[in-house]
């Protein structure tokens, strides 16, 4: 499974990757908001985006709005 990770904490950052990288995951970590959202618009393949709520640039709820929009571009 492919996994955006997102928390402005590197320290999350680098335990969750851990674990989710044990567990037979992909993980891209950011730790700010407008780098994560510059991968979502580089057409990557995402399946699972993980965000806390207050990162620096963009909120994680606005994050997640955008994501949502990527994900149904195109769609009718």
């Amino acid at each position: 499974m492919q996994i955006v990770l997102v928390d402005a904490s590197r320290v999350t950052l680098k335990l969750m990757t851990k674990m989710l990288n044990d567990n037979g995951h992909s993980v891209s970590a950011f730790a700010d908001g407008g780098e994560a959202f510059a991968h979502l618009h580089s057409g990557a393949d995402v399946d699972v985006l993980m965000t806390s709520f207050e990162i620096p640039s963009i909120s994680g709820l606005q994050l997640c709005w955008e994501a949502r929009l990527i994900a149904n571009a195109g769609r009718p």
